[in-house]
């Protein structure tokens, strides 16, 4: 799994997959997809945030996992240039786009 994401030019494909997934009922194929779906961003810079960031909310909560995701989401939102909290969509953000308070 942490091979495609490293490795595979499609990252809609591969984002996909992994949020297919988030529901395995092994703990280790859930947080790995988490995992994964923070190397897609670092490596492409760009994920259906509109899709994934609410996908992986939804799992904070598992107690398996939750710290996982968690990391996940931080992960996101730092590669793709995205302040915390802020509303998400389709496209990352420029960094010039954004104004700090």
């Amino acid at each position: 799994m942490v091979g495609l994401a490293l490795h595979d030019a499609d990252w809609r494909w591969c984002q996909d997959f992994y949020l297919r997934v988030l529901d395995h009922p092994e703990e280790d194929v859930r947080a790995t997809a988490a995992i994964c779906l923070g190397h897609l961003a670092r490596i492409h810079h760009q994920l259906d945030t509109d899709i994934v960031l609410p996908a992986l909310r939804a799992r904070l909560r598992d107690p398996e996992v939750g710290g996982t995701v968690e990391d996940a989401i931080a992960d996101i939102e730092q590669f793709l240039a995205l302040p915390p909290g802020a509303p998400r969509d389709r496209h990352p953000i420029e960094v010039s786009q954004l104004r700090w308070r």
